[in-house]
């Protein structure tokens, strides 16, 4: 009679401790898959370009790797802007070479390698400029990817570059 007395209390605390094993799995199972997610880019860089008015780009790197160098190709529409070459200059711990504008494909090309040995950072800006003079001018400058932008990883010189973001100036 003592057992069926204290039957709703076993089952209770059956049930009770279940669920907790139960919940303990599925968190576990979910931190699993987000430590995947997240090792599966963990080692990638990503370049971007900023624009800032009046009508300078400054192109940003991120990695938690360090980096040997950059190289880097700009698209761009040639009929629209042009690109002033002798303006490149590297960010605060980049030197930045090259400044090579191709006019008739619309591309401009640069190299860069850090001073110090953190990867991430302003890597370089230039100057662009529309090619008609008191006319508002809206372009699109993209990294031409494929081997002709890269960013190699320092050691290994193994290209690391994970993705890209172009941006839209008004000038």
């Amino acid at each position: 009679m003592k057992i069926l007395a204290r039957l709703p209390l076993y089952t209770g605390v059956s049930v009770f401790v279940l669920s907790i094993l139960v919940t303990a799995v599925v968190v576990g199972q979910r931190g699993q898959l987000t430590n995947q997610q997240a090792s599966a880019t963990k080692g990638e860089a990503s370049l971007s370009m900023i624009f800032v008015s009046p009508s300078t780009i400054t192109v940003t790197l991120s990695t938690k790797r360090s980096v040997a160098g950059v190289d880097a190709t700009i698209q761009y529409n040639p009929q629209e802007i042009t690109i002033i070459s002798s303006t490149l200059a590297g960010g605060p711990s980049y030197s930045t070479t090259g400044g090579i504008d191709n006019q008739e494909n619309g591309t401009f090309s640069f190299s860069s390698i850090p001073l110090e040995e953190n990867g991430a950072g302003i890597i370089a800006s230039f100057t662009v400029q529309p090619k008609v003079s008191g006319t508002p001018t809206t372009t699109v400058l993209s990294f031409i990817e494929g081997g002709k932008t890269k960013v190699l990883e320092k050691g290994s010189l193994e290209d690391i570059l994970g993705g890209t973001r172009g941006v839209t100036a008004t000038l």
